[in-house]
């Protein structure tokens, strides 16, 4: 089993305990109930967008995954969903699932209580007993506590950006934007155009946009342009943004930037939880 370990220095916003004799889990069921899910994913501060439903209903639509989502229920009655998916059209002994799969994001357990080792653990003890060839699980980072203290598999050290937004958009201008960060943005409100769309109408220039990032950075890696091209088309084809528009809705936003009608950064913005993310942020050397 495979387990991106979360950065140490994050941790978890407090929530009601388990108590150690209530993490046996007693029941497991697959694919996880939708209005499970759907309630547990509001009632977790911590959840992010890509432990949504309809973010899992994004990577099934591109024919490539089926959901393989658990809900597990405790000794004492208390519920968590992990979002997992699994290659499709394979049987389940020679699957690999994940929650997430490379370049789907973050995944790992959502649920009303907190996130304890020993839950971790429990849930982990299930994974193994899936039938699956490796699940591979992302978790969220500021779960990192709880999963450094039970897994028992291969962890890779991954890195999190995250900005605390406590205290609202004031606090973060003041506190935690540095002064040049904040002479950058007011000089950029005089000449940067900025919109945004929740139908796919800006994807085109997203896209176009995210190309000229991948051809930077074949550049600075000295890898051959056409190479590079052909990797990062076949990992993230147009497609893949077409149908997590079409299945995200309003969760889903393409934000653009333009100076003088030119588009020169774009951004997606994933919602559909307690946290926002940000999904990809493509932008252009001038």
């Amino acid at each position: 089993m495979n387990v991106d370990a979360a950065p140490s220095y994050l941790q978890a916003a407090p929530l009601r305990t388990t108590s150690a004799s209530a993490c046996r889990i007693t029941s497991v069921t697959t694919p996880a109930p939708r209005d499970v899910w759907e309630r547990l994913i509001e009632a977790d501060p911590d959840a992010l967008p890509y432990q949504s439903p309809e973010w899992t209903d994004s990577a099934c639509a591109t024919g490539r995954f089926v959901d393989a989502s658990r809900l597990y229920e405790t000794a004492d009655g208390q519920q968590f969903v992990l979002p997992l998916i699994a290659r499709a059209g394979l049987p389940t002994w020679l699957a690999i699932a994940g929650s997430m799969p490379s370049s789907w994001g973050i995944g790992g357990p959502i649920g009303s209580t907190e996130l304890t080792g020993a839950i971790v653990a429990a849930i982990l003890e299930d994974l193994r007993s899936a039938g699956f060839l490796a699940v591979h699980v992302r978790p969220n980072p500021l779960h990192a506590a709880a999963w450094q203290s039970a897994h028992t598999g291969i962890a890779i050290p991954r890195r999190a950006h995250v900005l605390d937004l406590e205290g609202g958009f004031d606090k973060v201008w003041e506190q935690r934007f540095t002064g040049r960060i904040r002479r950058v943005i007011r000089k950029a409100e005089t000449m940067v155009d900025v919109e945004f769309d929740t139908t796919g109408k800006l994807l085109p220039q997203f896209y176009a946009l995210l190309e000229k990032s991948w051809l930077r950075w074949a550049s600075a890696q000295h890898e051959p342009k056409a190479l590079a091209l052909w990797r990062a088309r076949r990992r993230d084809p147009y497609e893949r943004f077409e149908k997590l528009a079409a299945t995200m809705g309003a969760n889903w936003q393409v934000g653009l930037a333009s100076i003088d009608g030119k588009p020169v950064a774009s951004i997606i913005v994933l919602r559909g939880g307690a946290i926002p993310t940000i999904a990809a942020a493509p932008w252009m050397l001038t």
